[in-house]
């Protein structure tokens, strides 16, 4: 978190050559520059100790005036406990320390202020999902990305959270709506997660809401057989006219019947 900080102060990216429990290793993104930070486990505990740091770019940005220190898991305890209070959100934390410094950075201006920023050239299309962690502190991330012109990821905001359900979901859609505005041409994609469809109706009502068609797809295979002619589903789906969305799906009405039904009067057909 402090790395990130002080790259978007300084207005510099970086990226982690290594990354593990023991070593850290971040770069300045220019390939050649002298700004390393290379941080070591100390012992068994969750402290790490600097062992090089240049606080100098050879690639023509100023000095990195962050200098880092060696810093106990007590005192990123405290400094967590003072932000939660300030920006009100304690109740909607893990109880470990690295899930709730993923809940502070997924909203921290500073250190997400890029993605902030670049959504504004993006498609005004975002897409919601949940992830189960399996490392060690556990819990639930919960993430939206967009895509630009070329269809490529671009993230925004995330965070990790102890349970998914109504409440977690609703915090989430509360603080992505100071960065993205509810509008009707906003259009939100998630899959059938009942909890992001109660939250998603009270925070952003006026955008358009649509189904992830891959999710459908994976549906439509198991409970209905579908595989033979998912490349029907996957045509009308993908259409940009009323028409040639018509034409696809009267052809897999008449093929698969039993997969139209479920489409029309199931789900949201709208959707």
């Amino acid at each position: 978190m402090q790395l990130d900080t002080a790259a978007a102060r300084q207005s510099f990216d970086y990226y982690m050559e290594k990354s593990c429990t023991k070593l850290m290793k971040a770069q300045c993104l220019s390939r050649g520059c002298g700004w390393p930070l290379r941080e070591k486990k100390y012992d068994n505990s969750d402290r790490f100790w600097i062992y090089k740091y240049v606080g100098m770019h050879t690639c023509g940005i100023e000095n990195a005036t962050c200098r880092y220190k060696k810093v106990s898991s007590e005192l990123i305890a405290s400094l967590l406990d003072m932000l939660e209070k300030k920006y009100n959100c304690e109740e909607h934390h893990s109880r470990d320390i690295g899930a709730r410094i993923c809940l502070l950075a997924g909203f921290f201006p500073h250190a997400f202020g890029a993605y902030i920023r670049g959504y504004a050239h993006m498609r005004k299309l975002i897409v919601i999902d949940g992830i189960h962690l399996y490392g060690k502190y556990g819990g639930i991330l919960l993430s939206a990305v967009a895509q630009d012109t070329k269809n490529y990821i671009f993230p925004i905001p995330f965070c990790v959270v102890d349970k998914e359900n109504d409440a977690s979901w609703t915090f989430f859609f509360q603080k992505l709506k100071s960065i993205i505005e509810d509008k009707p041409d906003l259009c939100v994609i998630y899959d059938r997660n009942i909890s992001i469809a109660n939250a998603i109706s009270r925070v952003y009502s006026r955008a358009h809401h649509g189904l992830c068609m891959r999710h459908l797809a994976e549906n439509l295979h198991v409970n209905q057989h579908f595989g033979e002619h998912i490349y029907l589903f996957y045509a009308a789906v993908k259409a940009y006219s009323f028409d040639e969305f018509s034409d696809n799906f009267i052809e897999l009405k008449s093929k698969c019947p039993e997969a139209a039904h479920v489409l029309e009067n199931v789900l949201d057909f709208e959707k």
